[in-house]
Order: structure tokens, then sequence, then C-alpha cells
């Protein structure tokens, strides 16, 4: 057997919120008032049975408490409710961090000496933020709208013809024109007989 610990050789007394956390030569005592009546609850354990702690610090508008991972005992709360019936947690306040924090690097310390296996769970005796960070979500940029509307197929323009000046239409006219047309059928202004019609009369 190696030598003693410093937990196992340990005086020390975590007070919390309404009960206290006391270590004594080799044994470990929590001490804590009932949250649903007056009677006390206790719960009491030598340190070759402890696994590690969990520390949850105070925070803001919060509660934090100290957990004891023991053999036979209970995980680690999920929250403060849980953790303010937990016979294996301590509730803190702000002035109780730091002697709950000495009392978290023992046991971590104490375990690593005995190569005692850890609670699954369990911080290891490290100080836990109690602050969650939020992501945003990340919103998909929409893709760009594309124009499904085939585009209007236009016949070529006819080649020049033997006319006289005056009843020649110029070939730029004569595009614009149909693509007017075209226009006016593709919003439903005109009927498919109607543009029929119309183009022909462009056409000649």
């Amino acid at each position: 057997m190696s030598d003693q610990t410093a937990l196992e050789g340990a005086r020390l007394v975590v007070r919390g919120e309404r009960g206290e956390l006391a270590v004594d030569q080799g044994r470990i005592t929590i001490s804590k008032q009932a949250p649903t009546r007056d009677a006390p609850t206790t719960v009491e354990f030598g340190v070759d049975q402890v696994r590690g702690t969990d520390l949850q610090a105070p925070s803001r508008g919060g509660r934090g408490w100290l957990h004891v991972g023991v053999v036979g005992g209970s995980p680690a709360p999920p929250g403060d409710l849980a953790a303010a019936g937990d016979p294996y947690t301590l509730p803190l306040t702000s002035r109780s961090v730091g002697s709950a924090r000495r009392f978290a690097k023992l046991v971590d310390r104490h375990v690593q000496a005995r190569g005692m296996p850890r609670e699954t769970g369990l911080s290891e005796g490290r100080l836990s933020s109690s602050v969650a960070i939020t992501r945003a979500p990340v919103t998909p940029r929409p893709a760009a709208a594309q124009d499904t509307t085939p585009a209007p197929a236009f016949p070529p323009p006819p080649p020049p013809t033997d006319v006289e000046d005056g009843d020649r239409t110029e070939p730029s006219d004569l595009v614009a024109e149909l693509q007017a047309l075209a226009e006016l059928h593709g919003s439903g202004a005109l009927t498919d007989e109607e543009f029929e019609r119309a183009k022909a009369r462009l056409l000649g």
C-alpha cells in the first residue's frame, strides 16, 4: 500500500446551500436539508468508494452544485432540481465554490494515485461552466432564380426581294416587329391563330 493521499488524511468542510460536505480522515459525510421536509438527509462513505466529482459553478440567476461520484451512488444531476434532491450532491453558493474546488482537486489526485476507474459522465474534478453557447442556425442562400421560359424561336429574316424601295421592309424593323408579336403571344395577349396571321402578314 502506498503512502496516504491528501484526501485520506484531509479535514475539510464545504458549506453549501442548506447543507455541507465534511471530510474527516478517510470518511466523507454529506448532510443537507431535504427539499420538501425539515428532516435532514445524510450519506456517509469512505474515500476508497469515491470515483470523481462534478462541479457546477453558480451562475447569474442559477445555482451550482458539487456532485460526488461514489460506487453504488447516483449519477451526476442534469439540473438544479435534480441536484437539490440528490443525496450525493451538495447545492453550492458563490461563497462555497473555492472550498468545493479544493475538494474536487483532492478527489482527482486521490483517484489518480490509487489507479481507480472513474465513473462515466464525471468531469474529473474540473470546474464546468453553466453557460451554454448557442450557435445561430445557418440558413442556406436561396439559389438564384432562373428563367425557365424558353426563348422564342424566330425564323431567319427573308432574303431581300426585288421590290420597290417604298415597299421594302428593313430587316431590322422586321425582326423588331416579330419580337413584339412574340412577346404579345407569350403574354397571352394574342391567341395562336392571331399570332400566326400577324406573322404571315409581316413575312408577306
